[in-house]
């Protein structure tokens, strides 16, 4: 489960008015880490470099919602399995 959440309000200025919300996402800790595969079935334009390019983004700007405060970063290591 994750460790802790992360809690912001979201404005925005609407034909009815200003908009009020509140954005909450988890996350976890650094170092915590999980596995996962990707199976690319058939011939697909997804190649392994394709793969690389993707996660090298998650690397060095992060995925989801706060990855304009740091936060989503993670590093990756490819295993081929036969």
């Amino acid at each position: 489960g994750p460790d802790g959440c992360l809690e912001r309000p979201l404005r925005a200025q609407t034909r009815q008015g200003p908009r009020v919300t509140l954005i909450r996402s988890d996350y976890v800790l650094e170092g915590r880490g999980f596995r996962f595969q990707v199976r690319v079935l058939g011939k697909s334009a997804v190649t392994e470099n394709v793969l690389t390019v993707l996660f090298d983004s998650g690397r060095y700007w992060g995925f989801g919602q706060f990855r304009t405060g740091g936060f989503g970063r993670f590093s990756y290591v490819i295993e081929k399995i036969p």
